[in-house]
């Protein structure tokens, strides 16, 4: 079990009442979602290895489960059956539920960096032979200040001095475990390793110091956290405003989407945080490559849609990708790849089953897949990726 299993045991901690226990089945139905990723034209599959579905009790001393371990055998696989490229993510939020009764999970690093560090070499010892690709941690920052902050994700704690505490152990864990897959694997398996932050363009509502101070507040401080790539995760702009808050996780500044002459930064979205923003992806990317000189994975952008027949995120996919081929073909960005979110409808945490974020329409009920307009759309990023330089195809606009 998790933390989010006790977590979507708790009345009122996910918005639908949905449990993890039953979302898109991809579990008994991953070599059909294989096949349609490939039908549909994708190139590669990112998804992630649940760590307690591999050491049920987390622990660097605790039994392994081989049917775990055979299951991600089959699922990397079947992707290089079917052409695909797996991309795989170490750790995205599912804390093993006995780690937290132990000791705390993330807020004890002296026990945790340890076993997820014993953890990450069972998957390097594993799985390294086929996946040259690997992410430690996806969006610590949304473990450290939604999970210990805000109480928004599991485990819901509330505190102003949690979020350091497992923001330290996160990263601790990340380094952890990258030292040792490029000290005692990389040499023999040949694949790479990094992490995937989320990050969104920020822009100065105006000129005045007082926001470019603001503006500053809000910059990415690190040193060599990514190792050897930048895996970036992105889905909005915003302006910033120098209006102090009580906020300290946006550094006491105020976020928003309106600009000087009342109108709005990008198009709405069925979301309040998301505006469809493309020139600020391509600011993104540029200030990324510029700051920390390593080619940038793409693992995450994308729009909420509601319907099979989703106009709005066609065109978002269209705006987006076209931002990222100017900064790939005019700025000389060095992006790698680029990961919709997601393939299938799923459990979107503390929303439950509410939003749609798949290019794929899941009927909860029977399982039956759709595809959405939008994902034959997204691929001909893949298209257009693996074209000659002199003869591209048409890219979407």
């Amino acid at each position: 079990m998790t933390i989010w299993d006790q977590f979507c045991d708790t009345p009122g901690k996910i918005r639908d009442g949905a449990h993890v226990n039953r979302t898109c089945n991809h579990l008994a139905m991953y070599k059909e979602d294989i096949a349609m990723m490939r039908a549909l034209g994708a190139n590669s599959y990112r998804f992630s290895i649940a760590w307690p579905r591999v050491i049920p009790l987390g622990g660097k001393e605790d039994p392994v489960n081989e049917k775990g371990v055979k299951f991600y055998n089959d699922v990397i696989d079947e992707c290089l059956k079917h052409g695909l490229t797996p991309f795989v993510t170490l750790y995205h939020w599912d804390l093993p539920l006995e780690l937290f009764n132990r000791y705390g999970g993330w807020l004890a690093k002296d026990s945790i960096v340890p076993d997820f560090t014993s953890y990450a070499k069972l998957c390097f010892e594993r799985f390294g032979d086929r996946v040259k690709h690997w992410l430690t941690l996806n969006e610590p920052w949304c473990t450290a200040v939604l999970g210990h902050g805000i109480g928004q994700f599991a485990p819901g704690h509330v505190s102003n001095t949690e979020p350091w505490i497992v923001g330290h152990s996160l990263m601790i864990a990340h380094a952890s475990a990258a030292k040792l897959y490029i000290n005692e694997f990389k040499r023999v398996q040949g694949g790479s390793i990094g992490i995937t932050l989320n990050g969104d363009w920020t822009e100065p509502f105006d000129e005045s110091p007082e926001t470019q101070n603001g503006l500053c507040s809000r910059m990415v401080c690190g040193s060599d956290l990514s190792r050897e790539f930048y895996g970036c995760n992105t889905y909005t702009t915003n302006t910033i405003k120098a209006v102090r808050t009580d906020d300290e996780f946006a550094g006491y500044t105020t976020m928003a989407f309106d600009t000087p002459d009342g109108g709005l930064i990008g198009k709405r979205s069925q979301l309040g945080w998301l505006r469809d923003v493309p020139w600020g992806f391509r600011k993104i990317l540029n200030y990324l490559y510029q700051r920390y000189q390593k080619p940038i994975y793409m693992t995450e952008n994308d729009r909420y849609p509601s319907r099979r027949h989703d106009k709005g995120r066609v065109e978002y996919y269209a705006g987006y990708t076209q931002a990222l081929k100017e900064a790939v073909e005019i700025d000389g960005v060095d992006v790698r790849s680029y990961f919709g979110w997601s393939f299938l409808d799923n459990f979107e945490w503390a929303s439950g089953l509410g939003p749609r974020f798949g290019s794929v329409y899941v009927d909860y009920e029977t399982f039956e897949r759709t595809p959405k307009d939008s994902a034959r759309s997204l691929m001909q990023v893949s298209l257009w990726a693996s074209a000659p330089a002199d003869d591209p195809p048409v890219f979407p606009r």
